[in-house]
């Protein structure tokens, strides 16, 4: 949908590879986790965690581990932990 604009104001990009699929948590798109986690090379699995593992979560960890394709895990909501301390001066 971009290129109209791009062919508009002439403009141009180029995209070295990196792709982003943002999969639904819902249970009820397992089958889009599914194919998700079959065109990655790299994964980044948000886990809220005032929600823990959930069941979506521990089936995209098995989808990922059982594809060999390897994921990070980024904890989301960590700040509304109880005697969570920030502190800004720190990286």
């Amino acid at each position: 949908k971009t290129k109209a604009v791009m062919d508009l104001l002439k403009v141009t990009y180029n995209v070295p590879g990196l792709l982003i699929i943002d999969t639904p948590g819902h249970e009820s798109f397992t089958n889009l986790r599914t194919r998700g986690s079959s065109l990655c090379d790299l994964a980044v699995l948000v886990v809220d965690i005032m929600h823990g593992l959930e069941p979506q979560t521990i089936e995209s960890i098995g989808l990922l581990k059982k594809r060999k394709a390897p994921f990070i895990i980024a904890l989301n909501k960590i700040d509304r932990l109880y005697g969570w301390e920030p502190h800004p001066e720190l990286p």
